[in-house]
């Protein structure tokens, strides 16, 4: 048996059900959830390569897959961060039912999510950048349903993510020639500024982020979050794989020294636009890309520590921008709009979403108490100017945060929204307690995000 590709075979033939069954809401909902689901406990609890037997049958589940002269390889290097990304879908798919972000995001989210495992086992791992741009392409369904066609900002992000790839296969190449040891620092310059450019591309940092804010006023918020989600997920772990490889850039003080400084650049011109945005979805872009800022300071620290804690920033990403979503999915489904005179006295109409919404936006500009505070808090342990640029981007996020809930809560308008159901009421509720659980008690997540770096040694003994 070969887990590999028994796990991408799963993971297309369930994509391929659910495509067929997309019109029975409620079936394709428990095949995505489940399935990817299954899928993250299967790849957490097999045994790799070791003899074993059901029923008095040998079996050896073999970590290795070749096909046209490239391997897909599932590993102790490899095995967390796979499982993870696995885990990460199957709590977005939980939550779709309530969100509705359209008929083909089951299928089209599963085919996303088996793109990017493929791309955290393929070797050489530089082909992982092909592996994302076909992410890429597939997100466009999720992005651009098919009653909102011709849609410009999932074009945009197949346009960067494809830039990306260039960059990134050409970094490698090059990368190659010099080897995995030193290199001379002339020989290398070029190879890491490809690198650098690459990866600017695939993590949507600005001025490459314009497929983002594009994206807040065309797609479907839940669309939006799994897309962010999943895509960034694995391309930090394509980051933190090249760096893991090269012991000439991950030993290079300068290059994580202008990481630190454009985390700062990028922090000031998040909070600035963050606070300027009169849509709601734009201004949770914004959130996100301050988040992506302070995760790039953790991982300028060029410590072991730092990138496991760039991992964990990421984790709590997931809950506060998946909990934003949810509640701004249920707003836009009763017809609320994503304006502020359109959300104008929302909260008195529909009070749990809203909250939901507020406190999915408050943990993501990393507000005390809530899932996003105790990575900051780490990274402000540093000081300097990294505390200076988390302590900036919380305060300006946070006041963006608070103009909203004044907006949500002005003078109730005479409008009616439909009733929210009991399954609706649950999963907001679980929304807000999990932001809130997590902010208090963040070892129930950190622990389980930060083992997918245990396997690429050359960061794990940074």
């Amino acid at each position: 048996m070969n887990a590999p590709l028994l796990l991408l075979a799963f993971t297309l033939g369930l994509a391929v059900l659910v495509a067929v069954l997309r019109r029975e809401h409620v079936v394709a909902w428990l095949l995505a959830g489940i399935g990817a689901g299954l899928a993250a406990l299967l790849v957490f609890a097999v045994r790799l390569d070791e003899a074993g037997g059901i029923f008095g049958i040998p079996i050896k589940v073999s970590g290795t897959w070749t096909i046209v002269g490239r391997s897909l390889v599932l590993g102790v290097s490899n095995q967390s961060a796979v499982g993870l990304v696995y885990l990460i879908a199957s709590f977005l798919f939980a939550g779709a039912y309530v969100a509705r972000p359209g008929r083909l995001f089951y299928a089209a989210g599963l085919v996303v999510v088996g793109l990017v495992a493929a791309s955290l086992m393929v070797v050489p791992f530089l082909y992982a950048a092909v592996l994302l741009e076909c992410m890429a392409v597939v997100a466009v369904l999720i992005l651009s349903p098919p009653d909102q066609p011709g849609l410009r900002a999932p074009m945009r992000m197949v346009v960067l993510y494809t830039l990306g790839m260039i960059a990134l296969l050409v970094a490698g190449w090059q990368a190659d020639i010099l080897g995995a040891g030193a290199a001379p620092a002339e020989a290398a310059r070029t190879a890491t500024a490809l690198a650098i450019l690459g990866f600017a591309l695939l993590l949507a940092v600005p001025p490459f982020h314009v497929w983002l804010p594009s994206s807040a006023g065309e797609s479907h918020p839940y669309a939006l979050a799994f897309v962010i989600l999943v895509s960034q997920a694995g391309a930090l772990f394509l980051v933190l794989r090249f760096v893991d490889a090269y012991a000439w850039l991950r030993e290079d003080a300068a290059l994580f020294a202008g990481a630190r400084w454009a985390a700062i650049g990028i922090a000031a011109f998040a909070a600035l636009w963050g606070m300027a945005q009169r849509s709601l979805a734009r201004t949770a872009v914004y959130a996100v890309l301050a988040d992506t800022a302070i995760i790039l300071l953790a991982f300028s620290s060029m410590s072991a520590g730092g990138y496991q804690l760039a991992l964990g920033l990421t984790g709590a990403r997931v809950i506060s921008l998946s909990v934003w979503a949810l509640g701004a999915s249920v707003l836009r489904n009763a017809g609320a709009g994503d304006t502020s005179e359109e959300l104008a006295g929302i909260g008195y109409r529909a009070p749990l979403a809203t909250a939901t919404v507020l406190v999915g936006l408050f943990s993501l500009a990393g507000f005390p108490l809530t899932a996003g505070f105790p990575g900051r808090w780490a990274v402000m342990a540093s000081g300097g100017e990294e505390a200076l640029a988390v302590v900036g981007t919380l305060a300006a996020i946070s006041l963006a945060a608070v103009r909203w809930t004044s907006t949500v809560f002005r003078s109730p308008r005479e409008f009616a929204l439909p009733e929210t159901t009991t399954l609706e009421r649950f999963l907001l509720g679980a929304g807000i307690l999990l932001c809130l659980l997590l902010g208090l008690f963040p070892q129930l997540l950190y622990p389980w995000v930060v083992n997918a770096l245990s396997g690429l040694t050359g960061l794990a003994g940074g």
